[in-house]
Parts: structure tokens; C-alpha cells; sequence
């Protein structure tokens, strides 16, 4: 488990997870304007962030870790015309949005 002190990232969760929750049990809210977006510019900014610390990190030729990210990043070094920066971001978002999709069912079946 990884811990952090960093405020604003938990609110973005918190604010994520409730957001969730709203639009699990009422699915057309995700379409009334006053409820917010489903992603929030701090995690699309933790997952720019997060893309740029394996590229220094590739970039230092140091051992990485062969993960999802190494994976989807190892596709945009082969070709990176079709693997663009976006659609890279656009797949990191995606797998952490089924991840927190998943740990909320999972905290919602164990209640």
C-alpha cells in the first residue's frame, strides 16, 4: 500500500469514489449539469505526472518496472504516431478509472 500526505490527491479520490457512488445508484445524474465531470484536473494532472516520472526514468536507462504503464509506454516508443502523448494519458486514465471502479465495488459488496 502506498501512503501519501498529499491533501489534495485524497480529495480528488474522495471526490472520485462520491461521484461514483451518485452515478452507481443513479445513472442518469451523470447526465444533470450541476453534478461534476467524472475526471478532475488534479488526477489528469497525477497521471501526466506520473507518465513523465517513467519517461526520466527510461531516460536514465535505470531498471523499470514492467508494468501496465511500461507496457502502453513501450507501444508509443515503437510507434509513436499511432500511441500519440493523448492517447497514452488517454489509456492510463482509463485503466485507473476501471481500477477505482473496481475497488468501489469491492468496498460497496464488503459493507
Amino acid at each position: 500500500m502506498v501512503s501519501s500526505n498529499d491533501v489534495m490527491l485524497k480529495e480528488s479520490i474522495t471526490q472520485l469514489f462520491a461521484r461514483q457512488v451518485i452515478t452507481s445508484i443513479l445513472p442518469i445524474s451523470r447526465y444533470l449539469p450541476f453534478i461534476p465531470p467524472g475526471q478532475s484536473p488534479s488526477l489528469i494532472k497525477l497521471t501526466e505526472d506520473i507518465i513523465a516520472n517513467r519517461k526520466a526514468t527510461m531516460a536514465q536507462k535505470r531498471e523499470i518496472k514492467k508494468d501496465i504503464l511500461q507496457i502502453i509506454l513501450d507501444a508509443h516508443h515503437s510507434d509513436p504516431k499511432l500511441y500519440t502523448e493523448q492517447r497514452v494519458r488517454d489509456e492510463m486514465n482509463t485503466f485507473m478509472w476501471v481500477l477505482f471502479t473496481l475497488i468501489l465495488a469491492a468496498i460497496l459488496i464488503c459493507k
